[in-house]
């Protein structure tokens, strides 16, 4: 069996989550000794460029942002002239296109999420990701989703076959077991109160403000815990006007920015991880907690429960009452809290890259 992946993520993201997803994917594959080939081109990406001496066909380069969309053409065409000449198996599309179908071979796509589609206010009226994938998904032969909620909303979205549709859950590797690190950030010291931990961007349907809300209304957590939001950029003004709406001290609620290192200390450090989001296609954030002995809790929408199973407490993400008293139920029952801890550290071990490109070869050969 020959498989091969398009250069189009790997134009796009330099670090990502679904440059990850292909670059675990055909690592695992090729692993196996799978004829596997990543067509990458002239490609910014850091996770694959270390494996451009094995299955990798391309180079890391810099370039400017204004020269991207040339690269990424330039790329797309060179990419199916080698699917038309090399007439690979499977042609897995690493993103949505309006590229023409490789007609010698089998046109895989995954689905990860209908964020687009379900939230469409949430996006710029210049985005036009829903429209590309519309047409990648009409295209293709077969599709992957990420979980059974993404594929249940393409059932409902898109007029195609459920027999076209396969489920792959996406694997997780534990970020960097850092100890502890000096956390230099505005406001935030070490030596300060227990705090609960929000990861991520906060707009739209990831429902931070809620989560603000939910807090403000507990006496005892606005009391006892102090709010951690890391990543997403800094607190807009909008977001910094709700906080003090909420009555809730300036220094009380942080925003800190950083790497892997950093979250890792965090959710090590965090007495509660809150995962408020309307709306995921899988959500590894959850599952980066647990593996950090981190409490959670978290939303009973969408693919969530999926991801989390029986290793966290759920509340209807638009009750701020239900996810207000979701909180205190595991913050003051240290029983509730110590039985999260040891399901979640058991919970992470179903995901793994290795069942990941298992699952997805088992696709590959049933479609052949």
């Amino acid at each position: 069996m020959k498989i091969a992946y398009d250069n189009q993520i790997f134009n796009m993201q330099k670090y990502g989550g679904i440059s990850r997803y292909y670059t675990e994917l055909a690592f695992q594959l090729y692993d196996e000794s799978i004829d596997t080939k990543v067509f990458a081109g002239l490609h910014k990406n850091e996770y694959i460029q270390k494996y451009e001496a094995s299955f990798v066909i391309g180079k890391q380069i810099t370039y400017l942002p204004k020269t991207a969309n040339i690269f990424l053409k330039t790329n797309n065409v060179l990419a199916d002239s080698y699917f038309n000449i090399k007439r690979p198996d499977i042609v897995h599309r690493t993103y949505y296109n309006n590229k023409n179908k490789i007609k010698k071979s089998i046109n895989v796509i995954t689905v990860y999420d209908m964020i687009h589609e379900l939230f469409p206010d949430d996006f710029s009226a210049k985005d036009n990701t829903a429209d590309l994938k519309s047409i990648t998904i009409k295209q293709a032969d077969h599709v992957i989703c990420i979980s059974e909620s993404t594929k249940n909303d393409l059932l409902r979205i898109y007029d195609i076959p459920e027999s076209n549709i396969s489920v792959t859950y996406l694997g997780y590797h534990s970020l960097p077991d850092v100890k502890s690190t000096h956390i230099e950030n505005q406001n935030f010291n070490n030596s300060e109160r227990p705090f609960l931990l929000f990861v991520g961007h906060r707009g739209g349907y990831k429902n931070f403000l809620r989560f603000l809300k939910a807090v403000s209304i507990s006496e005892k957590l606005v009391k006892d815990f102090d709010i951690v939001a890391f990543g997403g950029g800094k607190f807009s003004v909008d977001e910094k006007r709700y906080i003090s709406e909420l009555g809730l001290e300036e220094n009380q609620v942080k925003n800190i920015q950083g790497g892997d290192n950093m979250l890792s200390v965090l959710y090590s450090k965090a007495t509660l991880f809150v995962y408020p989001s309307l709306y995921e296609g899988f959500g590894l954030p959850p599952l980066e907690a647990m593996d950090h002995s981190c409490p959670v809790v978290c939303s009973n929408t969408s693919s969530i429960p999926e991801v989390v199973g029986k290793a966290a407490l759920k509340f209807s993400p638009s009750d701020v009452e239900d996810i207000s008293h979701t909180m205190e139920k595991v913050l003051y029952n240290s029983s509730i809290r110590d039985d999260l801890i040891l399901a979640g550290l058991e919970r992470t071990k179903i995901f793994s890259w290795e069942k990941c490109a298992a699952d997805t070869l088992e696709v590959y050969r049933s479609i052949l």
